[in-house]
């Protein structure tokens, strides 16, 4: 016999349980209000401690997310600088091409990091952009010096930091290309990945898709804070897992198969819900004030 179809009443789920929307969404804002001050206080912190000076205390507050949930992601990004940026360092990251895909208004996330040779990838800075325009102002308003150059390959942004190491030259590029169809012109030795492979149905098996997986450098780095599931990472992908804390970092050990790898899909299964909210909630709340 089947099942009939009633409109759902405000408040539930059709032919489902009702559900309280109202305390839902408190429930949400205090999470969000939680991951907040837990950020306001780790990177006050670290200022008291001698562990960052001023300069970056001001990247770190003035890190940004447009996902779901802004709060408790901008929370972990801060969380990933403070654990990766000695890896980096180490690595020398500096003197390498770093690109962040997907990577929206937040220039200050790769500076954190460490990189200097920074292209920023995203289809929103076409030139009149509300997005380019974002963006270039905020680097002004932070170094009233910085120097925009426009070009045929887009805009370059030229300003200083200093974090500790007295002044740094950051030179930034703005790349409007689809990022499916970004091409580096050097090899890349950091890959910043937001809006990869872990985005829609399919999935490679390494944490960048194909066209960026090509333009890696034989040890180049990447760091994808939304595809940390272990199981996909073995030595037959041509890459290492470093793992730092509740991050994952992953070093490219063999390039072609590393780019083989990246051509086939592959579908992890789905987590309930229920398994979604605690893993979030663990990573708002997980050791970052260390």
């Amino acid at each position: 016999m089947s099942q009939e179809y009633t409109t759902p009443k405000p408040g539930s789920w059709a032919n489902g349980p009702a559900f309280d929307i109202d305390a839902e969404v408190i429930k949400v804002r205090a999470e969000e209000d939680l991951a907040s001050n837990t950020r306001a206080s780790l990177i006050e912190e670290l200022l008291e401690k001698g562990t960052i000076n001023s300069q970056y205390a001001d990247l770190l507050r003035g890190l940004s997310t447009v996902t779901v949930g802004a709060e408790g992601a901008t929370l972990r990004k801060v969380q990933a600088v403070m654990a990766a940026r000695e890896l980096f360092g180490n690595s020398g990251v500096q003197q390498k091409r770093a690109a962040y895909i997907g990577s929206g208004t937040d220039w200050r996330f790769p500076v954190a990091l460490g990189a200097r040779d920074i292209v920023m990838v995203d289809s929103d800075y076409k030139e009149g952009s509300t997005t380019r325009q974002i963006l270039i102002t905020d680097i002004m308003d932070y170094d009233p010096k910085a120097v925009v150059e426009t070009g045929e390959s887009g805009s370059r942004i030229r300003f200083v930091v200093d974090v500790g190491k007295g002044s740094e030259s950051v030179v930034m590029q703005l790349d409007s290309s689809d990022v499916s169809e970004y091409q580096s012109s050097v090899p890349l030795g950091l890959v910043l990945e937001f809006a990869g492979p872990s985005k829609g149905p399919n999935r490679s098996r390494v944490p960048v898709i194909g066209n960026i997986a090509q333009g890696m450098a034989n040890d180049g780095l990447v760091f994808n804070l939304d595809y940390n599931d272990d199981v996909l990472y073995t030595p037959k992908i041509g890459m290492r897992d470093i793992q730092l804390g509740q991050f994952h970092v992953y070093q490219v050990s063999d390039r072609d198969k590393m780019i083989e790898a990246s051509k086939e899909e592959f579908k992890p299964p789905e987590p309930r819900l229920s398994v979604l909210r605690k893993i979030s909630a663990s990573r708002r709340l997980d050791g970052g004030l260390r």
